[in-house]
């Protein structure tokens, strides 16, 4: 059979007739590499799976990347089977052009991962300085914040966590959610979801997507209107040009839209704050009238007690599925215009403020949602369209060209990923949780304190099990907490109270371990008053995690969980308002 009917005859893309062209070694070499790129990769992600199993929001994107690289395999594999079967033929301007559509796909889907761990990184900071300071009542920040009311005005610092304590103070009031709630745990419950959601690109803002898509070669063509030859190296490097030119405009105008929905977001949070009874202009004095209400209204109430309130004001409110997605905004400006309202039911509270009181009278929170996630999502459709050309240029050598990307990509970046969509996403979920109370998030912040409840027997267990192999006793272990508190206050930072527990065989996050100490401690500013943590291992034995464990509900009728949380709590912390 002659050499030039081999391809023919034996396909070379078949493994069962390996050595008609290549040898077998060489087919064999060539599915050894790819059998090591296989686990080298795996294993990788195994790595990335044991640190992501710890932090949900983290995991749950590792999630959604495996969606995507999936579907991207899916694609590639679908085209090889068009080319094997004759439908498009390989290497055609058909094919090629189904290949750049998968890559384009692929590379979007990475610039929202990308874009998503950038805003969690950047906000991740700043959530644990909130959630550090909301250990505080109103009356501390108070005293912190002006040095003990010498100051008239609130410094810089504290005034996000000053707007954050008024309208805390105005949700739970309104919801009549007890003061244990944690605020801040709520509204990051929030932000997370919303970040996490940008994922979930719905129809219509897909067909948004290809229209803008479709309207950067368009306009490129409107500014190309004479005729010219494509095959002239200069007219392809003209066109090449133009493009850049019409993309660097559309990030400009993105940017643009980023600034304004931004600073209407502000505006809103501002009015908001207004309607909570905080003038920014006098955060001071709104913040002094908070801490004396919460002072007045303050009543001796149990964990056990709080969180079933919580979950008891969860459950009143009502349960209408309120998404946001382009598609529920159209329904429902069809019920606007109609006159058809939803209805609750009876012993089911409305979850909306009264926008109009707020002096919010056209404002939307599901369109200014549905606005936002796609100005997010246009950003990452930019990113990966830069993303995708850079990749696939740079082997080319196309000069200067490839600088410009590079500084368009970085302004990206920079400026709308690290800067602006951070920003945004913080304001967007204060507003968020404010205007609308989210059942599903309330009850998360029961479970989350149900679950910090579980860590605390388990704890103990731990503790005693370290103290018992190394032979310490608690009174030793006592002994070490006061190094830590040379003045002897009785009163150390939480931080160090943190790393303590650690160093005896129990690692807390931090976020958990905050809330630990606002369920058991009592605490003075940002200080924790550590002698309590001595009362937890001698009522919690070494047992306790074995004996409790089951334990752990949410209603005044379990007994058990009652009578093991009460003696645990300061008396600080066993109140809330009526």
């Amino acid at each position: 059979m002659p050499p030039t009917t081999v391809p023919q005859a034996f396909p070379s893309d078949v493994l069962f007739h390996a050595g008609l062209e290549l040898s077998v070694n060489g087919t064999i070499y060539a599915f050894m590499a790819a059998v090591l790129f296989v686990v080298l990769f795996k294993s990788g992600l195994q790595i990335v799976e044991r640190y992501t199993v710890h932090h949900t929001k983290y995991f749950i994107l590792l999630n959604k990347m495996y969606k995507e690289l999936m579907v991207s395999g899916l694609i590639t594999f679908t085209s090889n089977r068009l080319s094997q079967f004759g439908v498009v033929r390989q290497d055609s301007p058909e094919y090629n052009a189904w290949e750049v559509a998968d890559d384009m796909i692929f590379f979007f889907a990475i610039s929202l991962a990308v874009q998503s761990v950038i805003m969690f990184w950047r906000l991740q900071a700043r959530n644990l300085v909130l959630d550090k300071l909301s250990l505080m009542t109103s009356q501390e920040l108070y005293d912190e914040a002006t040095s003990n009311g010498d100051l008239s005005e609130i410094p810089k610092q504290y005034v996000s966590i000053t707007k954050m304590s008024i309208v805390r103070h105005f949700f739970l009031t309104k919801y009549k959610l007890p003061q244990l709630f944690c605020y801040s745990k709520y509204l990051r419950a929030i932000q997370d979801v919303e970040i996490i959601e940008l994922f979930d690109v719905e129809f219509f803002t897909w067909i948004i997507l290809l229209l803008v898509y479709s309207a950067i070669f368009f306009l490129s063509e409107v500014f190309l209107s004479f005729q010219f030859d494509l095959n002239d190296p200069d007219a392809r490097k003209m066109v090449h040009n133009v493009r850049l030119i019409v993309i660097s405009v559309a990030i400009a105008i993105l940017t643009v839209f980023l600034l304004l929905i931004y600073a209407y977001l502000k505006n809103v949070v501002y009015r908001m704050v207004l309607h909570a009874g905080g003038d920014e202009k006098t955060l001071t004095a709104s913040l002094q009238r908070v801490a004396q209400e919460e002072s007045t209204h303050r009543v001796q109430e149990t964990a056990a007690r709080a969180l079933f309130k919580m979950h008891h004001v969860a459950d009143s409110l009502s349960d209408r599925h309120d998404r946001s997605s382009i598609g529920d905004l159209v329904l429902t400006i069809i019920r606007k215009i109609t006159g058809c309202k939803y209805r609750t039911k009876a012993d089911r509270q409305s979850s909306h403020f009264d926008l109009h009181a707020m002096d919010l009278p056209w404002f939307s929170r599901k369109a200014t949602h549905v606005g936002v996630k796609f100005l997010l999502t246009l950003n990452a459709l930019y990113f990966g369209f830069l993303f995708q050309a850079f990749v696939v240029l740079i082997v080319d050598h196309v000069g200067a060209s490839i600088w410009i990307l590079s500084g368009l990509m970085l302004y990206i970046l920079v400026v709308h990923m690290g800067i602006l969509a951070p920003r945004i996403a913080r304001q967007l979920a204060f507003v968020n949780a404010t205007v609308r109370a989210n059942p599903v998030e309330l009850k998360s912040v029961v479970e989350h304190y149900a679950e910090v409840l579980e860590l605390q027997h388990k704890m103990a267990h731990d503790v005693h099990k370290y103290l018992n192999d190394h032979a310490i006793s608690l009174e030793v272990f006592m002994a070490g907490l006061e190094m830590d508190d040379p003045e002897k206050t009785g009163y150390m930072e939480g931080t160090k109270l943190r790393k303590y527990i650690k160093r005896y065989g129990f690692k807390f996050s931090k976020l958990k371990f905050t809330s630990f100490i606002r369920l058991q401690f009592e605490t003075k500013g940002t200080s924790v008053k550590y002698s309590k943590l001595l009362d937890i291992l001698r009522d919690e034995g070494p047992n306790a995690l074995e004996e409790t464990q089951h334990h752990v509900s949410l209603g005044p009728s379990s007994p058990k969980h009652d009578d093991k949380t009460t003696p645990l709590l300061s008396s600080r912390h066993k109140q809330t308002y009526d």
